[in-house]
C-alpha cells in the first residue's frame, strides 16, 4: 500500500511539471498569483522558484520578490538566503534582478541563529546562538550593486544613476546618524563578508570622524572608486556619479549633503553640554561663545571631543543652505533650516535677516509660522518663569524673561478662590452630563481667566505699575526680577505687558496656612497648621467627594453616567488635628479637602482617593539573610570563605537576633553540574551569623557558583566565580604631564604598552576613554562614613561669600553632585576612540580643555584617562 501511494505521488508530480513546461512564463506567473490569492502559498512558491531556475528575463526580479513574499507567508524566512544566492548565481548578468536582490537583503530580518555552524535567518526555537547580520547584509547589498553596475548597458545612464544612488544609500546605511557616523572614516572590506554578529562598535553620539591628530576628517570626492580612502569618500563619489548620470538628482544630493553637515558639524552637536544656550552672555568665561562664529567656522562635538575650527569650502553649510534656498524654485525647508542654524548660534539678527528673505521668497509658511517666528525674535516679548508658593509676610519675587522690550506694564488683581471652590462643588452637585476637567483643578484658574474669560473670579485690583527694562543687544533674552507689592495670603493674577508686545499672565500663591494628611491604622489624620512655623490652628475642615456611576441598559440612552457627591464637615480643635474613621471617607470617591482656620486662613488639598492599605505585621517584620565571600573570584585549590547574617528588620530589637543558635546548612551549586558541596551541622552565633569554608578542588569547574543558606533561618543566596589565572604578557601605563596644566591648554597624555620581556607592543589597537569631572581641592578631615557619603559629609556650616573677607578665610562647604544651585557638572565623556599603536608601543592622546574653560571656566576640573590595549594575539 505504501509503495502504491509513493508511485501515485510521483505520477502527480510528473504531471504538474509537464503541465508547467507546456505553459508560457506569463501564464505561469499569472497562475502563481492566482494561487497566492487563494492562500496556496506553497504551490505559488514552487512555481516562482521554477521560474527563477528556468527563465531569465526582465521579470525575473519580480519572480524573486514573489518567492520571498511567499516564504514570509509560510513563515520560512530561513530559506530566503538560499533562494537569493541561487537566483544571483543563475542571473549573474541580469542587473535588474541583482538590484532587487540587494534591496531584498535590506528588507529581510537582520538576525538569526547559528546552529552547528550554519546560519538560519529569523526566529528559531530549540537552541542555537543568536547573532545579528545587519553588517553582513549591508556588505552583500553593496557587492550586488557593484556587480549590477558591471552588467548594465553603457548608454542606459538613467538606470546607472539609480544604481549609484542605491550604492550611496547602502554605503551610508546606519552611518549618517549620531551613533555610527564615525564609521564613515573606515574603509569597509568589500571582498570578504563580515562574520555573523560582527556589527562593529556602537556608541551613543560619538561624533563625526577625525584623523589621527583629532582634527575633522575631510570626506573629499575622490577621482575614482579605487581612490577612496574610506566609506565616506566612497559615499560621496557614488552620489556624484548619480548626479553626473542623472542631473535631476543634483538638488536632492546637495540637500542630503547640507543636512549631513548641519547634523554633524553644527553647534547643535553641543546639546550634551546642557543649558549653555540659557547662560548669561555677560559671563565671558561662563558660556560657549557660539555667537562669535563666522559663517565659515563652527564649534562641533567630534569623535575627538568638542573643537572650534574653520570649515573647508566644501563643508561650509551656511553658504550652501543659502544657495539652495534662494529663488522661487528653491527648497523652502532648507531656508527654514538655515534660519535655525543661525538661531542655534545665538546669532538672532542674522537669523532674522534670513527669515525675512525666506518669507519674501517662499511666503509666510503654514499657519504663518515664519511671520510668527520673526515677531518672536524682533518683537517685544516676555514671559514669566514658574513661581513657587511664597510664605505670607514676604513679597514674592518673580523671574521675568524678556526680549527687546525697554519697559513692562504690570497689573495685579486678587482672586476669589472661595468662589472658585464653591462653583466647583456646585458644578459636581448639579450632576453634569460632562465633567469640565479644568473646573476640577483649582490651580488652573489662571488659564480659565485668560483663555475662557471667566472674569467673575477676578477680585479687586491691587496695583498698576511700570518697570524699566534693560534689554540686551542681538535680540538675546534677559532676565529681570520683579517684586510684587503685596505679602498678604491669597491668590493673585499678575499681568505683564512688555512694551507694545503681547501680555503674559501668572497666578501667584501666598500661603499662611497648610493642610497635611497622614494615614493611620484606623483612619485618616488631617492637620491644619501655620505654613511657616508649623504650629497648630483650630478651625473647620470640609471634605467634598464625588464619584462617577455609569448607567446601564435603558437608562444609558439619555445620558451615560451620573455624578454622586458627598460633603463632610468636621471641627478642628486647638491641637490642629482631626481624625476621620475608615468608614467616613468612601474609597470609591475622589475627595477634596478645604481647611479654614479661625484666623481666616485657608488651605486646599486637591481631589484624591483615600484608600487604606492595612498595616500588616509582615511588612514591618521582614526577615532576611545577607551573605558575602571574602573575594568575588577564585582559582582552583583556593579556599572560599563564606559568611551569612540573618536578621529581622525591626527597630525595637536593638542588637538582639531572633536567629541566634539556629541550625542551618550551606549548599554550593554550579550552574552546569548542580550541587557540588554541602556544609552541614552549622549553627548561628549570638548575632545570627554563620561561617563556612570550602577548598576548591584542583579540577574545579570554571564559571559561576551559587551559595545557598538553608535551615532554621531565612533563605539567602550569593555567588562567586572560579577562573583560571593567566599571567599578563604586557603592561599598560598612562603617562600624564609632569607639569600642572592650566585650564584652556591642551593636555598631552601618552599610553605606553610594553611586554614584560622589555619589547614594546608594536601590533595592536588602543581604546582610549577620557572623562571630565568637576573638581574641588577643599580639604576636610576624615570621617567614619567618608566611604559612603564622601569627604566632608559631616560639615553643617554655610557659605557666606557676601560677607567681607570671607572668600579669603572661609571654608567652602562640600558640593555633592545632587546639591542644587551650585556650580557642579555631571561627568562628561570627552574622548572615546580607538588608535593604532605606534611602532614604539605608544599612543599620543591630546585633550583640549579650551571648551571646558569657555563653558565652565569658573570651576576646577579633573580629567581621567583609561586605556585598553589589545595586541595581535
Amino acid at each position: 500500500m505504501k509503495l502504491k501511494f509513493m508511485f501515485l505521488s510521483l505520477l502527480v508530480a510528473g504531471a504538474v511539471l509537464q503541465s508547467q513546461a507546456e505553459q508560457s512564463p506569463a501564464q505561469l506567473r499569472k497562475k502563481a498569483e492566482e494561487l497566492a490569492k487563494d492562500g496556496n502559498w506553497k504551490e505559488a512558491l514552487d512555481i516562482s522558484r521554477t521560474m527563477l531556475e528556468s527563465v531569465d528575463d526582465s521579470n525575473s526580479s519580480k519572480d524573486l520578490l514573489s518567492s520571498l513574499r511567499y516564504l514570509r507567508e509560510l513563515r520560512q524566512v530561513a530559506g530566503a538566503d538560499e533562494i537569493l544566492e541561487n537566483a544571483i548565481r543563475r542571473h549573474s548578468e541580469n542587473w535588474i534582478l541583482l538590484r532587487q536582490a540587494a534591496q531584498s537583503y535590506q528588507q529581510l530580518q537582520h538576525s538569526g541563529f547559528l546552529l552547528d555552524g550554519e546560519f538560519r535567518r529569523g526566529y528559531h526555537r530549540g537552541g542555537g546562538a543568536y547573532v545579528s547580520c545587519g553588517g553582513r547584509d549591508r556588505v552583500r547589498s553593496i557587492q550586488l550593486i557593484l556587480q549590477a553596475l558591471g552588467c548594465i548597458e553603457e548608454n542606459d545612464k538613467s538606470s546607472a544613476s539609480d544604481l549609484y544612488s542605491d550604492l550611496a544609500g547602502y554605503l551610508a546605511l546606519g552611518r549618517t546618524g549620531p551613533q555610527r557616523v564615525w564609521a564613515l572614516g573606515v574603509l569597509t572590506n568589500l571582498v570578504d563578508l563580515p562574520d555573523y554578529g560582527d556589527e562593529g562598535r556602537l556608541s551613543s553620539g560619538s561624533g563625526a570622524p577625525v584623523d589621527p591628530d583629532g582634527s575633522p576628517l575631510i570626506l573629499d570626492v575622490p577621482k575614482s572608486w579605487e581612490d577612496a580612502k574610506n566609506d565616506g569618500e566612497r559615499w560621496r563619489w557614488a552620489l556624484s556619479e548619480a548626479v553626473r548620470l542623472g542631473p535631476e538628482k543634483e538638488s536632492k544630493s546637495k540637500e542630503q549633503w547640507a543636512r549631513f553637515l548641519v547634523q554633524h558639524y553644527g553647534v547643535g552637536t553641543l546639546a550634551g553640554f546642557g543649558r549653555w544656550m540659557q547662560q548669561d552672555p555677560e559671563e565671558a568665561e561662563g558660556i560657549l561663545q557660539v555667537h562669535t562664529l563666522k559663517e565659515t567656522e563652527t564649534i562641533a562635538n567630534l569623535a575627538s571631543g568638542v573643537r572650534r575650527f574653520d570649515l573647508v569650502a566644501d563643508y561650509q553649510f551656511i553658504p550652501l543652505l543659502r544657495r539652495l534656498s534662494t529663488g522661487k524654485q528653491s527648497n523652502a525647508a532648507l531656508g527654514d533650516l538655515l534660519v535655525q542654524v543661525f538661531f542655534n548660534r545665538r546669532q538672532y539678527a542674522a537669523g532674522a535677516r534670513e527669515l525675512r528673505r525666506v518669507i519674501s521668497t517662499h511666503g509666510r509658511g503654514k499657519g504663518s509660522h515664519r511671520v510668527n517666528l520673526l515677531e518672536q525674535v524682533e518683537g517685544e516679548w516676555g514671559r514669566f518663569e514658574v513661581a513657587p508658593m511664597t510664605q505670607a509676610g514676604k513679597k514674592p519675587t518673580l523671574s521675568f524673561v524678556y526680549r527687546n522690550a525697554k519697559d513692562v506694564q504690570l497689573s495685579l488683581h486678587a482672586l476669589d478662590i472661595d468662589l472658585v471652590v464653591d462653583d466647583l462643588f456646585k458644578h459636581l452637585e448639579g450632576n453634569p452630563r460632562e465633567i469640565n476637567s479644568s473646573v476640577l483643578d483649582v490651580a488652573r484658574i489662571g488659564s480659565r481667566l485668560v483663555n475662557e474669560d471667566q472674569k467673575k473670579y477676578l477680585g479687586a485690583k491691587i496695583d498698576d505699575w511700570e518697570v524699566t527694562l534693560k534689554p540686551r543687544e542681538n535680540h538675546w533674552d534677559t532676565r529681570a526680577e520683579l517684586i510684587m507689592p503685596v505679602s498678604e495670603a491669597g491668590a493673585y493674577l499678575l499681568k505683564a505687558t512688555p512694551g507694545k508686545g503681547k501680555a503674559s499672565w501668572i497666578v501667584v500663591w501666598i500661603a499662611d496656612t497648610a493642610l497635611v494628611s497622614q494615614q493611620l491604622k484606623d483612619g485618616k489624620l488631617f492637620y491644619l497648621a501655620e505654613s511657616k512655623a508649623g504650629s497648630p490652628l483650630s478651625g473647620d475642615l470640609e471634605l467634598f467627594g464625588f464619584r462617577v456611576e455609569r448607567r446601564e441598559g435603558v437608562k444609558a440612552v439619555l445620558r451615560k453616567f451620573d455624578v454622586k457627591t458627598k460633603r463632610i464637615k468636621k471641627q478642628i480643635g486647638a491641637k490642629g488635628s482631626v481624625v476621620l474613621a475608615k468608614g467616613e471617607l468612601d474609597p470609591n470617591y475622589q475627595w477634596m479637602a478645604v481647611g479654614r482656620s479661625l484666623k481666616g486662613g485657608r488651605a486646599l488639598m486637591g481631589f484624591q482617593s483615600h484608600r487604606w492599605n492595612d498595616f500588616r505585621w509582615g511588612k514591618l517584620n521582614n526577615s532576611r539573610s545577607y551573605g558575602i565571600t571574602d573575594r568575588p573570584v577564585y582559582r582552583p585549590e583556593q579556599k572560599v570563605y563564606i559568611k551569612f547574617w540573618s536578621r529581622t528588620a525591626r527597630h525595637d530589637l536593638d542588637d538582639v537576633s531572633l536567629f541566634a543558635n539556629k541550625k542551618c546548612t550551606i549548599e554550593i551549586h554550579h550552574g552546569a553540574t548542580g550541587k557540588v558541596e554541602e556544609l552541614k551541622n552549622l549553627r548561628t552565633d549570638e548575632f545570627g551569623g554563620v561561617e563556612g569554608e570550602w577548598i576548591l578542588p584542583l579540577d574545579a569547574r570554571l564559571g559561576v557558583y551559587q551559595v545557598y543558606l538553608k535551615g532554621e533561618v531565612p533563605g539567602g543566596a550569593i555567588q562567586f566565580r572560579v577562573e583560571e589565572y593567566k599571567k599578563p604578557e604586557f603592561e599598560v601605563v598612562v603617562e600624564a604631564p609632569d607639569e600642572p596644566i592650566r585650564l584652556g591648554e591642551t593636555i598631552e597624555a601618552k599610553v605606553r604598552a610594553t611586554y614584560y620581556h622589555g619589547a614594546p607592543v608594536t601590533d595592536g589597537r588602543v581604546k582610549v576613554k577620557v572623562q571630565r569631572f568637576s573638581h574641588s581641592d577643599t580639604w576636610f578631615p576624615g570621617g567614619a562614613w567618608d566611604w559612603l557619603y564622601g569627604k566632608g559629609y559631616w560639615w553643617f556650616g554655610q557659605d557666606y561669600p557676601e560677607y567681607p573677607g570671607w572668600r579669603k578665610w572661609g571654608c567652602i562647604a562640600p558640593m555633592p553632585p545632587w546639591s542644587g544651585g551650585q556650580r557642579w557638572t555631571p561627568p562628561e565623556l570627552v574622548l572615546d576612540r580607538e588608535f593604532e599603536i605606534e611602532p614604539d608601543g605608544t599612543v599620543r592622546v591630546l585633550i583640549d580643555t579650551s571648551v571646558a574653560k569657555l563653558v565652565h571656566g569658573d570651576i576646577d576640573h579633573r580629567y581621567t584617562v583609561s586605556a585598553e590595549v589589545v595586541d595581535s594575539s
